[in-house]
């Protein structure tokens, strides 16, 4: 048996393996010479020996001939040409195009969403109005930037994370580039903090024990994307905003891809030429009900982040002969959601009194000691007797000592939706976004614009908080009213509403939401429920009082007792008693920021086939097919953009120009 440490030394990574034995060019970065991350599918045929994903062959790596849908017919002229086309202008899109600028070449950058002059977004002097537009998860995302400290060993943890799902060349290219990826922050000359940090899943992944660390841009993730989005500027990149791809367009004989079709301003196809390569970096399918139902590991499933996010690469990449990976994956945690509005909230407790309780009312898990990126992994339980997941939805309990903690700024007590995350605020809010009042509150969207769907939209369905911004009432009683917040004057109580519910699992049939694109985005399937109740559904017909009394009398025990939870293993620090009536429930689905699924990716950050054959001329980046495989560390989407942005913006930008036929 192989030792973790033989492994680490077996592996013997070298900027070599990763790159191939052909240099075709250098970028200076901070001081550090990257030898042609640029590497060319060309060149990486040859190198295919060397670590390549799925062991393509060297005789079939550059050709890309997958089975996929009929191309659509060459066009006879083209409204707009590069050398280098990106698709989507979140972070992964905009360093992808820096990347590729820098390395000399040509680059258009094409973005779905709307400027935000546009939208009559008023330039305020802050990072989220000073940019042009999109920004994508980036933007509203804590801007975290996680990096391994060692090759070697980042390597092996990184393969491990995805219990297999991303080959190890891709780990090997993952940690290669993210050890640089400090010095490349500091070469652009975007301010950060930096930390070195621990991993969330300790030592149940090998590997865990190398070092790993966290650069945070200033501002979050709004921050990040105003200093890329500045970049971009810069260099004259240009953005045409409102056009989005639809369609990639193909040599019909080798299958390169030469060009996008995209819809402009809703209304116009226009044909935009490729003359070297197009780099999709559009994001994940968060927003796609369809494809989460097919996907994702169970349903309901409402994720937060960005609006826009609907799939668009997946579908433009499948048409092409791509191959997928990672679709069941996400960064995925329980959040609330309500449905006025479409994006999920996070939790945040003003006290450990809470606990998390299935559609039944049994304790399943140490609420507090499971990653927070992964925690979705829980909620896939299947009960056959009632037909329906068992914790889809999961129902927070908490009683009245949650919401009568003082507020600073004199606001009356309340649960508290706070609009802003604290780590990721760029901007004040309310004095009470860094107290203890706050129980649950929204993810960064709070720093979009009204206009792209940021959470003032509520404001018009009569959400009116004291808090800049607050989408919550001050009294909780519009929430309790909506049935969003359930009450009860003791348990019984409480579980005999929670019972009678109505727990919406979708917004179907509601109105869009002030500043949402349109009806697409809506989360619009619902799961029938068998008549008379009880089976299937998103409702709670089935909850038991003697379960819910059950588990908080043990919980009380414990908590007196002071030894911890004696079912689940939850610290006695992290505990308090639930015995302050009134006592309210909220339900819980299966969230997170982003989903990490989508066209299987090579080392060179190449687009793939099923049998992981590059197709020519096309890469990605991003979560449009991250490389987080099963597990997900905090700050990993935000690392792969700068790292993966790279590689494909270089080897892009080195591919040579395509030869049309003389004849």
């Amino acid at each position: 048996m192989t030792t973790d440490k033989g492994r680490l030394k077996d592996m013997k990574l070298s900027r070599r393996k990763f790159l191939g034995s052909t240099a075709i060019g250098a970028a200076a970065v901070g001081g550090t010479v990257i030898a042609a991350s640029a590497l060319s599918p060309k060149f990486a045929a040859a190198a295919v020996g060397g670590g390549s994903a799925g062991g393509v062959s060297a005789a079939n790596a550059g050709l890309g001939l997958a089975n996929k849908s009929a191309p659509i017919a060459l066009p006879a002229s083209w409204a707009y040409s590069a050398d280098v086309v990106v698709v989507g202008y979140g972070g992964a899109g905009a360093v992808s195009a820096i990347t590729a600028y820098d390395a000399g070449a040509n680059v258009l950058i094409i973005e779905k969403t709307p400027t935000l002059a546009s939208l009559g977004v008023a330039n305020t002097g802050t990072v989220c109005t000073e940019i042009q537009g999109g920004g994508g998860n980036t933007h509203i995302s804590g801007g975290i930037c996680f990096m391994p400290l060692d090759p070697v060993g980042g390597a092996l943890w990184h393969n491990s994370m995805s219990y297999g799902a991303t080959p190890m060349a891709v780990s090997e290219a993952w940690a290669e580039m993210g050890v640089q990826n400090r010095a490349w922050l500091d070469s652009m000359s975007i301010p950060y903090t930096y930390s070195t940090t621990t991993t969330e899943y300790g030592n149940i992944v090998p590997g865990a024990s190398t070092g790993f660390a966290s650069c945070t841009p200033t501002g979050g993730g709004a921050g990040f994307f105003y200093y890329l989005d500045q970049l971009v500027q810069k260099r004259k990149i240009p953005v045409l905003f409102n056009t989005r791809g639809q369609e990639l367009i193909q040599d019909p004989n080798t299958g390169e891809v030469i060009g996008v079709q995209a819809l402009q301003n809703q209304s116009e196809v226009v044909n935009i030429q490729a003359n070297k390569a197009v780099i999709l970096t559009t994001g994940g399918f968060e927003f796609d009900a369809r494809m989460k139902l097919n996907y994702l590991k169970c349903s309901p499933y409402h994720l937060g982040g960005w609006q826009y996010n609907t799939g668009d690469g997946i579908k433009m990449a499948l048409k092409a002969g791509a191959g997928l990976w990672h679709m069941n994956t996400t960064s995925g945690r329980y959040s609330p959601w309500t449905p006025n509005y479409n994006t999920a909230w996070a939790q945040h407790h003003a006290n450990n009194a809470w606990i998390w309780v299935d559609r039944y009312g049994n304790r399943f898990a140490n609420e507090s000691g499971l990653p927070s990126h992964s925690t979705w992994q829980v909620a896939v339980d299947w009960n056959f007797t009632y037909g329906q997941y068992s914790r889809v939805p999961a129902l927070l309990i908490f009683d009245s000592s949650s919401i009568t903690q003082p507020v600073a700024g004199g606001e009356e007590p309340r649960l508290h939706l706070e609009s802003a995350r604290p780590e990721q605020t760029t901007t004040t809010t309310t004095s009470s976004t860094s107290t203890s009042s706050q129980l649950v509150y929204g993810t960064g969207i709070n720093q979009l614009p009204v206009q792209l769907g940021g959470t003032g939209a509520l404001a018009s369905a009569g959400f009116t908080g004291s808090a800049v911004g607050t989408p919550w009432s001050n009294n909780n009683a519009a929430e309790i009213a909506a049935g969003w917040v359930i009450q009860g004057a003791d348990l019984p109580t409480l579980s005999t509403n929670i019972a009678n519910a109505t727990i919406y699992g979708s917004n179907q049939g509601m109105a869009i939401p002030a500043g949402w694109n349109s009806v697409e985005s809506m989360d619009n399937v619902t799961i029938p429920e068998a008549p008379g109740g009880g089976f299937g559904g998103t409702n709670c017909r089935n909850f038991s009082v003697a379960n819910l009394t059950a588990a908080i009398t043990q919980w009380n025990k414990d908590v007196a007792a002071g030894k911890g939870d004696t079912v689940f293993g939850r610290t006695a620090v992290t505990m308090a008693a639930l015995s302050t009536p009134p006592y309210y429930a909220i339900a819980l689905w299966p969230s997170g920021p982003n989903t990490n699924g989508g066209p299987i990716r090579d080392q060179y950050s190449r687009t793939c086939d099923p049998d992981y054959n590059p197709i020519p001329r096309l890469y990605s980046g991003g979560e449009n097919g991250s490389v987080w495989g099963f597990l997900y560390m905090t700050g990993g989407n935000n690392g792969e953009s700068i790292s993966f942005g790279r590689i494909a913006g270089n080897n892009a930008a080195n591919e040579a120009p395509y030869q049309w036929p003389t004849s």
